[in-house]
Order: C-alpha cells, then sequence, then structure tokens
C-alpha cells in the first residue's frame, strides 16, 4: 500500500463554502479542498505536520505518523466565532481533525470538541464589575447635587453598561457553540 494523507472537507455550513482551503504539509502547500471535496497526497512514510490555510488564517498544525496505508483528516470552517477567531487564534479558524475513515467525515461527525482557549477576562470577574458598577451609580444617584457625585454615576453607569454588553457577547457565543 502507499502511504498518502486523505483529506475530507465536510460539505455543511456556509461559511467559507465559496472559499477554498490550501493544504499544508510540512510546510509545503500541496493542494486545495473545497466544501464536500476529498484530497489524496502521497507522501512518505514517517511523521508529517498539516494544517489547513485560509486567507490570512488557520487550523492548528497537526502531526501524524504515517504508515503502509493511508490517514485520514477531516476539515471544516471552524465553530469559533469568525471574529474571535481571526483577531484572537487566527489558528483556530477552521476546525482539523484525525478521523477514521472518509466516510466518517461524509457522514458528518465525529467533529472534535471546540478549543479549550478562554478570551480574555472571566465571567465571575465581569459580575463584580457588574455590580460595583451598579452600586457606584447607585451611589451617585443617592448623593444627588454635582462635582463629584456626576463623576461617580458615570463612572458607575459606563462600568455597568461595558460589563453588561460584554457578558451578553459572552452569553451568545455560548449559544453558538451549543454550550
Amino acid at each position: 500500500m502507499a502511504s498518502e494523507i486523505i483529506v475530507v472537507r465536510g460539505a455543511g455550513g456556509w461559511r467559507d463554502r465559496a472559499k477554498g482551503y490550501d493544504v499544508v504539509v510540512d510546510g509545503v502547500v500541496r493542494g486545495e479542498v473545497r466544501a464536500g471535496q476529498t484530497l489524496s497526497i502521497p507522501v512518505a512514510s514517517g511523521p508529517h505536520t498539516i494544517r489547513m490555510e485560509v486567507s490570512w488564517t488557520s487550523s492548528a498544525t497537526l502531526t501524524a505518523v504515517v504508515g503502509d496505508g493511508p490517514v485520514v483528516f477531516g476539515c471544516s470552517s471552524g465553530r469559533t466565532d469568525p471574529l474571535t477567531a481571526v483577531e484572537e487564534h487566527p489558528d483556530s479558524y477552521v476546525d482539523i481533525w484525525r478521523a477514521a475513515s472518509v466516510e466518517e467525515v461524509q457522514a458528518g461527525g465525529p467533529i472534535p470538541l471546540v478549543s479549550t482557549r478562554r478570551r480574555a477576562g472571566s465571567l465571575p470577574v465581569l459580575a463584580l464589575v457588574w455590580l460595583l458598577g451598579l452600586i457606584l451609580f447607585g451611589v451617585g444617584l443617592l448623593a444627588g447635587g454635582g462635582g463629584w457625585q456626576t463623576v461617580v454615576k458615570t463612572a458607575g453607569l459606563a462600568m455597568f453598561v461595558f460589563a453588561s454588553w460584554t457578558v451578553a457577547g459572552y452569553r451568545g457565543r455560548l449559544t453558538r457553540r451549543g454550550r
């Protein structure tokens, strides 16, 4: 049997549907795979790295030891929010995983877990900022008048709005990821 890497791109999803992903094996672009396509790349036996690239983003880099016979990888448009992937983790824009067979990827599963990377900040910290903003705004309202009370009200309101907006963004992201 000849040694080869087979890359299968799922047909589902709308993100990047019209774009091809460059298949990079050992740092060299070896072909392109579009939605619903399969690409077979002959390689020598031994360890190889593989990743997908599209525009200025990519997938994570995986390593596989290829022996006699094929090694199958699946790829699809990433489940990470596109803006987060582009801005913070450009190597998580495309999902890539080692698959058992071509048929498994074409059937739609199993897709690996979403990256465990966390976005800057956390919900408990944002909740404290939200609470502090609400308290400052309340103190400013109770104190009445102008001067420092206005500064306290403004700072409190700004913290409250910022934390509320950020928490709403987190909840939306978690909902889209299916958590």
